[in-house]
């Protein structure tokens, strides 16, 4: 059965075959640009696709080969392997370059051997092959043939397609030359892209614009069109998948899509669902037919695929052609673009056909045909999805007509109805406005409510903390069993003045608290000296617990006129922050500064200091950061904002000055401090 194959091959792929016998050398020298070496090659088909390159050469099979009389050796679609032989020597500089015109082949495997029969370059390429190992990373397969020295080789080259026909078409020249004659085909190649790429951007846009089925259909049409067009002549490896050559294998895959948005297209276009039922249903048979295509690819069954493929597609052109007639003839007038459309894309697909079918010999002019074809049968469909926007246009400007009309109609009835509602409008507005305001109201006094629980609970947590652990380190004093009478009487005067201070200052916060509900700023007559002695004593224990000096340099019996809650509250943040940044034997000072009725008390320590940026955060209720002391004192990091914010509702304000390692000083400055009377006896 296989020689019977065999014998029907090479009855197709020559219609004269002659003897095998000692083709004349191939002499190259720069008398052509190119040189077509067709007539010196003999071919052998290796059917069980099982000869090496030694089972070639053996003087057994040298007489298999049959000599090529065509100016492209050819063969139509097989799963067999092809062997080409040709002698060759060259009168060249420099090594000359064989191209294989054909990109769609699968394998291409080149071999040279010397007059001894000795192997000395071997190079492969092919559709498989990636475009970085190439000698000319390009569109085009091309080898360097290795050939010096005026000598005489002997040329092999293995073919394998099992997906396209197996055309071998093969031209010889110099390395310039070849990159010279790539111009032209790249002005025209960039030419049909760019055509293709807009009328697929076109055909898109129309389809979102309009919601019409059949521009997404015709839009994949010319996508998969495109695509195989460039995987057919190598521009898709080229210039976008060169790593990913598997793709180069989706070729039939490519074909079947493209099959299936054609008939979705016309299906869609001429309505055939509706129109011509029974072809309507051919035609999904048809679909059917390239899925079944596209699952034989992907399982391996290549040839089978490329076969199903190339009959399943005259029979959709002979149905689309049908439905065309069918549509034009019935009055619709977009089809006659279609019709003439796809007669120019059936010509260009038929004479691919007949090259497949050898037939018809390739040349430069019939490998082009079909993308030519191709081209202008998108363009004048597009004419064709013209036309049908404008029956689209007039369509809707018969319904905006008609709704025109029906508004002039309606529009008496309307206008009676406006006062009506305006009026009602008018007073549902008004009431909306008044809910508005009153929610406004409700938000505003929710808000101002719950930054007064915050600002309370902030107090609280910030301040309560420094006497509870002074009360917390008493009581463990206390537990100690080993101390004297002594000892124990002082332990027992700390906790008095701590709880003592605690309920001050308890008494301070609610006492804050409802000032700060009822927004009202009372003052009383205030004996500064006392004020700071009695804010010491509250710290009296921290201090000698790191050895610090509390010194009062506050002129005694002076009076201002303040809110002593409030100085109460700052004086007891700035000097338990003083404390807390003071190195232990350190002093933390309060002194006075008076300027008439002003008056400025600053609390001085000789502590750690502080960098710009971080005085410039200190009143930051953004940014308000808790720093730990010089003893690893722990803080809330709000007392300094409260004691801003204090400061301020009373008409004064607060300011630091700090260097690091030098300490820091804090003034609060009191406008209008001091009475009157004790100033003019002063």
């Amino acid at each position: 059965m296989r020689k019977r194959i065999h014998i029907v091959c090479i009855f197709v792929i020559l219609t004269v075959t002659t003897a095998s016998a000692d083709k004349k050398t191939l002499n190259i020298t720069n008398d052509r640009a190119f040189i077509n070496p067709a007539l010196n090659i003999s071919y052998l088909i290796d059917s069980n696709n099982e000869k090496s390159i030694e089972d070639i050469t053996s003087p057994v099979l040298q007489h298999n080969f049959f000599d090529n009389i065509t100016d492209i050796p050819q063969s139509k679609l097989s799963p067999f392997t092809l062997w080409i032989k040709f002698k060759v020597k060259s009168d060249l500089d420099e090594s000359p370059y064989l191209e294989i015109g054909n990109q769609e082949i699968d394998s291409i495997e080149y071999y040279l051997f010397n007059k001894n029969q000795e192997l000395v370059h071997h190079k492969s390429t092919g559709s498989y092959a990636s475009l970085q190992p190439r000698v000319i990373e390009n569109n085009r397969l091309t080898i360097s043939m290795n050939l010096y020295g005026n000598e005489e080789y002997t040329c092999y080259i293995k073919i394998i397609s099992k997906s396209s026909m197996a055309e071998v078409p093969v031209r010889i020249a110099s390395l310039k030359t070849f990159y010279t004659s790539r111009q032209s085909d790249t002005l025209w190649q960039g030419l049909y892209f760019g055509l293709m790429v807009f009328l697929l951007i076109y055909n898109v846009f129309l389809f979102f614009t309009l919601k019409e089925p059949s521009y997404l259909y015709f839009a994949l049409f010319i996508a998969c069109s495109g695509l195989l067009i460039g995987l057919q002549n190598g521009f898709g490896l080229h210039y976008n998948w060169d790593q990913t050559t598997y793709l180069n294998q989706f070729a039939t895959i490519l074909s079947a899509l493209a099959g299936i948005f054609i008939i979705l297209f016309t299906s869609s276009f001429l309505n055939s669902k509706i129109k011509f039922p029974i072809l309507h249903i051919w035609l999904m048979a048809n679909i059917g037919l390239f899925l079944i295509t596209i699952l034989l690819n992907i399982s391996g069954k290549a040839f089978i695929s490329a076969k199903l493929l190339s009959y399943n597609s005259i029979a959709v052109f002979f149905f689309v052609m049908l439905a065309a007639i069918k549509s034009w003839k019935n009055g619709y007038n977009p089809a006659k673009f279609f019709l003439l459309a796809w007669s120019l894309f059936a010509v260009g697909f038929i004479i691919h056909m007949l090259i497949e079918a050898n037939i018809l010999s390739l040349n430069e002019v019939a490998g082009s045909i079909f993308q030519i074809s191709s081209a202008v049968s998108v363009l004048l469909m597009s004419f064709a999805m013209a036309k049908r926007i404008n029956i689209y246009i007039d369509k809707s400007n018969a319904a905006q007509e008609l709704v025109m009309r029906t508004e002039i109609d309606n529009e008496y009835l309307v206008s009676n109805q406006n006062q009506l509602l305006e009026a009602r409008v008018n007073q549902k507005t008004r009431d909306l406005e008044q809910t508005i305001a009153t929610l406004s109201r409700q938000r505003k006094d929710l808000h101002e409510a719950n930054e007064f629980k915050n600002k309370v609970f902030s107090i609280i947590s910030h301040d309560l903390k420094s006497p509870i652990s002074t009360l917390v380190s008493l009581l463990k004093l206390m537990k100690i069993q080993s101390l004297n009478e002594t000892e124990k009487d002082k332990v027992i005067e700390s906790l008095d003045l701590t709880l003592k201070s605690t309920k001050n200052l308890l008494d301070n916060i609610l006492a804050w608290a409802f000032k700060e509900n009822n927004n009202k700023q009372d003052v009383d007559e205030i004996e500064v000296y006392a004020l700071v002695e009695e804010a010491f004593q509250l710290f009296k224990y921290q201090a000698n617990l790191k050895g610090i000096n509390l010194a009062n340099s506050v002129e005694k019996e002076f009076h201002i006129m303040a809110n002593r809650d409030m100085l109460q509250l700052v004086l007891r943040n700035l000097i338990s922050n003083a404390i807390k940044f003071t190195r232990k034997n350190g002093t933390v000072e309060i002194c006075m500064v008076q300027d008439y009725l002003d008056l400025s008390l600053l609390v001085k320590d000789d502590g750690v200091g502080m960098k710009e940026e971080v005085m410039l955060r200190l009143f930051n209720a953004n940014k308000h950061v808790s720093t730990r002391g010089t003893d690893n004192e722990k803080g809330t990091g709000l007392g300094l904002m409260l004691c801003k914010e204090f400061v301020d509702k009373y008409n004064g304000s607060l300011e630091v000055e700090s260097k690091v390692g030098e300490g820091s000083t804090f003034t609060i400055k009191l406008k209008n401090a001091i009475p009157i009377l004790e100033t003019v006896f002063a």
